[in-house]
């Protein structure tokens, strides 16, 4: 691991100190000395990053670092030392940030949560060797738009299987496809080989989200394919839609299979079919996040003819297949009273696979003065758990996502929400 640093300590000697040993377990240590970040020297000339961390002091945070790191999927973290600082980065609407002086404990966290590779690290305001340094400016930054990428071809990889993540919520509760979209987002730029499958059988809302409005949904052509035995990885690549973050031909791209439209549609989504189509996927893909509808019910106990199609065949499959359960909920008293009540029956099917609790729409209207506390407690009284990842709600960040047809991580990566599902994404991906 390379980390390229500034001859300025961070707070203190021991906390520089910490990070150098942290980083060095990934493997030996080389380090490099910066005065100053510049923004065109996070890419290489074919416009790939060749870092994954930016820390620079508050007041050193410019629009264009901002924009090349957004183009790049580059992680930014603001330093406050300083009034300034906070202020700049209030301004630019950096909301991920540390404040100096940082403990030994607060470095490891921030070095947990950020992916392994080679980090850029301007430890504290250090003036640059040539040329004043850029202030920022008020002007709003560009955001790129999602792009139509051309589909690269699937290789299978013998060694690893693909992780899968399966995002339910119970009835009623709020945002599960966008926290789904979200982490496949997050996926891919981390550099992972990511899908995202649409099993909704009541409708899907991908396509929508990602403006990919078509009349063959991806899952169910897939499923017709391996109905008849025809699916191949080359098949496979060719019924799913395949978006980047910025065009750049390069770039790693999201592979989606969009979801069927019309509820009745849900013929078309068996339990066997999916289930092959998420197996051929392992083989190619590093993760596969599948959002899944929120019922649970065995039809066979509704049913005596046992080989008429099941509703709800594909959602328990999907569950069964998971290798991380990722159940999502509202802050209200009303979502979490459904959540609770379906979890005996969500750990009846998905057994000794790890669940993680994402608590969406974090406010204080909802849930009281302190509402992440207070949900918590309830969780862990009356459905033993203690653990939760909350969200914020963040309105104006998913609305202009769902405008802007983007994953909220690409749109507004500073954003509460984006800040908040980052550290949800580092949760399932190593669980």
């Amino acid at each position: 691991m390379i980390i390229a640093t500034t001859a300025v300590a961070l707070a203190s000697d021991e906390v520089l100190e910490a990070v150098h040993a942290e980083s060095g377990r990934a493997g030996e240590r080389t380090f490099h000395t910066l005065e100053y970040i510049e923004p065109d020297a996070l890419t290489d000339s074919a416009g790939r990053r060749i870092v994954d961390l930016v820390l620079v002091r508050g007041v050193d945070v410019t629009a264009p670092l901002l924009s090349a790191c957004d183009l790049a999927g580059i992680r930014i973290i603001g330093i406050v030392a300083q009034d300034d600082d906070a202020r700049t980065l209030d301004r630019l609407r950096l909301f991920e940030r540390l404040t100096v002086p940082m403990n030994h404990h607060e470095v490891m966290n921030m070095l947990a949560i950020a992916s392994p590779g080679v980090w850029a690290i301007q430890v504290a305001g250090a003036e640059p060797v040539a040329g004043p340094v850029a202030k920022p400016v008020a002007e709003p930054i560009a955001e790129p738009t999602a792009h139509v990428a051309r589909a690269a071809q699937l290789e299978p990889t013998s060694d690893v299987r693909g992780r899968v993540v399966t995002v339910w919520g119970a009835a009623g509760s709020p945002g599960v496809s966008t926290v789904a979209l979200g982490l496949a987002a997050i996926g891919t730029s981390q550099g992972l080989r990511t899908l995202i499958i649409d099993a909704n059988v009541y409708g899907g809302t991908i396509a929508g989200q990602l403006n990919l409005f078509d009349e063959a949904p991806g899952l169910a052509s897939a499923c017709r394919l391996a109905g008849r035995d025809a699916l191949s990885l080359a098949e496979l690549n060719r019924v799913a839609h395949h978006v980047a973050r910025s065009g750049r031909s390069r770039e790693v791209s999201l592979a989606v299979l969009t979801g069927i439209t019309e509820s009745e549609r849900w013929t078309e989504l068996s339990a066997r079919h999916v289930t092959s189509v998420v197996e051929l996927a392992r083989s190619a893909f590093d993760v596969i996040f599948i959002d899944a509808s929120f019922c649970l019910e065995s039809d066979e106990e509704i049913s005596s003819d046992l080989f008429v199609p099941r509703r709800h065949g594909a959602t328990l499959a999907c569950l069964a297949m998971a290798d991380v359960v990722v159940g999502v909920t509202g802050c209200d008293s009303l979502s979490l009273s459904r959540y609770i009540l379906a979890l005996p029956r969500l750990r009846e099917v998905i057994e000794n696979t790890p669940l993680v609790t994402c608590v969406n729409r974090l406010r204080n209207s909802a849930a009281g003065i302190a509402p992440e506390s207070s949900v918590r407690e309830t969780l862990r009284r009356f459905a033993g758990i203690s653990e939760i990842i909350g969200m914020p709600d963040d309105v104006s960040g998913v609305d202009a996502a769902v405008a802007a047809g983007r994953p909220v991580p690409w749109n507004s990566p500073r954003g509460r929400f984006a800040t908040e599902l980052t550290k949800l994404g580092h949760t399932v991906l190593n669980s």
